[in-house]
């Protein structure tokens, strides 16, 4: 029986790193959310969180991990479900590598 899980919010590249370590020889596979900042600060205001804060970006490294991803979907203008949908449909191969 395959078996899938998802880890959310990994922010550091080492983590990933280790992650591969402890699970092979499963191959995980890295999807990278990406989105514009404005839309980001709008998105946390909406669910009542902090200000936005350009230090997140250098805290997690997250440039290395953009570019280990092996799928990067836009979610610039989705809702969650469309997300969720893209998401999907890459797993089931339905969309192209680095989007």
């Amino acid at each position: 029986m395959n078996r899938v899980f998802v880890i959310d919010g990994i922010r550091h590249k080492k983590f990933l790193n280790a992650l591969c370590n402890k699970i092979y020889p499963v191959n995980p596979i890295l999807v990278y959310l990406n989105v514009d900042d404005g839309i980001l600060e709008q998105r946390k205001f909406l669910r009542g969180e902090i200000e936005y804060n350009d230090r997140r970006v250098a805290e997690g490294n997250l440039i290395d991990l953009y570019n280990s991803a092996d799928f990067i979907i836009d979610t610039s203008g989705k809702s969650v479900s469309e997300i969720v949908d893209d998401i999907l449909q890459m797993i089931k191969g339905d969309i192209d590598k680095k989007k």
